[in-house]
């Protein structure tokens, strides 16, 4: 396990075809990394302080642009239930081509969860540009999960990052 968040470029072997499609990952067909407009990035988070049943150990959350589509994957979803979540459920989505992307602990006063106590940042790069949402995933007393069919309700719109130049 990861104990701290990691971004690689995943090549040839990263998630992609059968080591991307097993029972958990609603991921149905995924695009061989050979026929990919640029490599299958994975960026992975560990969160400590969920509630129970997680407060003992932090969890890992894992981004991925396979095949140009992000995915955010929840561990904590119950078994026979899909891990993977497609992020372009998240409202405000326009299907672009993502390039890479990233994830860190969020601001939880930008998640649309009422009560936040953790949320994670998700940051997409497209040839449109930066974009990002905040997802709330725990409130004091409970755990969010990404719900698993029908819009990502637990994240904001998607945002344009601002581009700044030094």
């Amino acid at each position: 396990m990861w104990a701290v968040a990691t971004t690689v470029a995943c090549g040839a072997v990263g998630l992609s075809g059968s080591m991307a499609a097993g029972a958990d990952t609603a991921m149905a067909k995924a695009v061989p990394a050979s026929q990919q407009d640029g490599e299958p990035w994975l960026d992975t988070d560990d969160v400590s302080g969920l509630p129970a049943p997680f407060a003992a150990n932090p969890v890992v959350f894992n981004v991925t642009a396979n095949g140009g589509v992000p995915w955010v994957y929840d561990p904590r979803e119950p078994s026979g239930q899909p891990r993977w979540q497609n992020l372009r459920r998240v409202p405000g989505s326009q299907g672009g081509n993502v390039i890479n992307i990233s994830v860190a602990q969020g601001d939880n006063s930008e998640s649309p969860v009422v009560g936040t106590t953790r949320a994670l940042k998700i940051t997409a790069r497209t040839v449109s540009g930066l974009f990002s949402t905040t997802c709330g995933i725990a409130t004091a007393a409970t755990n969010v999960l990404f719900p698993t069919v029908g819009p990502l309700t637990n994240c904001s719109a998607w945002a344009a990052v601002p581009s700044t130049t030094p």
